[in-house]
């Protein structure tokens, strides 16, 4: 696991995007990507030919976060299996490694809590 700390993401548009869970061929509206890491979010994106098996343990760890602080969605032209991206930090695997996906996103919501207080 590879984890970069940033700045915070420059929120120029885009709204919400309709669904949490992105499949493989699906269509996905980058700027509202971009604009949800804005307002907290994490933003999961993993390469479309991974294993099925691996597919379907993000689509049932982004259905299980309650509140839903998380979506996931494909992106043919990234070389990593998967990728976490937050406001100030980006995690990404050389392959996909679910308790590091979990680990990031709760040290995320940790540190959303302490900064809201």
């Amino acid at each position: 696991m590879h984890e970069t700390i940033r700045h915070a993401p420059q929120v120029l548009g885009g709204g919400h995007p309709a669904k949490a869970y992105y499949a493989p061929h699906d269509p996905v509206d980058e700027q509202n990507l971009q604009h949800v890491i804005g307002d907290g979010l994490v933003v999961v994106r993993y390469h479309p030919e991974i294993a099925r098996r691996d597919h379907r343990a993000i689509e049932r760890f982004i259905a299980n976060q309650d509140p839903p602080y998380v979506i996931a969605a494909p992106d043919p032209a990234q070389a990593e299996p998967l990728k976490a991206v937050a406001a100030f930090r980006t995690m990404s695997c050389e392959k996909v490694d679910m308790a590091q996906l979990e680990a990031f996103y709760e040290d995320w919501i940790a540190e959303l809590k302490s900064r809201r207080g």
